[in-house]
């Protein structure tokens, strides 16, 4: 194998971890503002006009 071709996949581990953490990160800011929305409703505030 060619020195480069590990390189490369090292690259490319980098980078698909870097995806999976700013999912990850993506998929907690949308339950943080699920229950924050569960929260409003309790309140029974309507925000859909």
């Amino acid at each position: 194998m060619p020195e480069d071709f590990f390189q490369c996949r090292r690259k490319v581990l980098i980078c698909e971890s870097a995806r999976e953490v700013s999912l990850q990160r993506k998929y907690q800011n949308q339950k943080l503002r699920y229950s924050a929305q569960k929260k409003d409703q309790s309140v029974d505030v309507d925000f859909t006009d």
